[in-house]
């Protein structure tokens, strides 16, 4: 009832009104921001469960031990595929963050290739491009830009497109 009273509001108010409608609805934009209303109840309770998972993946690879953080994401991607999720990751705040962080740590290139051993390079291909482009793009300084571009523009435009959203936004995390 309260949104039909807003839409309410926005039809039959006063310019004055509906000024107010638009601020407070900026205002609520900005408190809770896109990436997390794009979150819904049963992605989070999924991105709670693997926090520990995820938590000890990160510890591991500070720790420089592969073999233990290999497994603790495989039990993330466990629990992705049991909740039926690993599919509706494209713009999932958390997971943006989490690969973000794997590359500021140098893993880039590990994860690619679990991603790849374990099929999900094809399910996941927008996170897969966008990581290999950022892959490229930190192994030369000078045109590093310029070849991971290159390298997403040779990829279909159904992956190459969220694939730049991705790395646009995993540059925000990334030194």
């Amino acid at each position: 009832e309260r949104f039909f009273n807003i839409y309410y509001l926005i039809r039959n108010s006063s310019r004055r009104h509906k000024d107010k409608i638009y601020y407070l609805s900026k205002f609520l934009e900005y408190v809770y921001g896109k990436e997390e209303s794009d979150i819904n109840s049963d992605t989070f309770f999924v991105a709670e469960k693997n926090k520990l998972y995820i938590d000890k993946t990160l510890f591991e690879l500070n720790k420089r031990n592969e073999g233990s953080a290999k497994e603790h994401l495989l039990h993330v991607f466990e629990v992705l595929e049991r909740e039926d999720k690993l599919s509706s990751l494209v713009n999932v705040h958390y997971w943006i963050t989490l690969v973000s962080d794997i590359i500021n740590l140098g893993y880039g290139l590990w994860l690619l290739a679990i991603l790849k051993e374990k099929g999900y390079d094809i399910v996941l291909s927008p996170y897969y491009t966008a990581i290999q482009a950022l892959e490229i793009e930190t192994q030369d300084d000078k045109s590093g830009k310029e070849n991971a571009e290159i390298y997403i523009k040779n990829i279909a435009i159904e992956v190459s497109n969220p694939a730049r959203i991705i790395v646009d936004k995993m540059r925000k995390y990334i030194s």
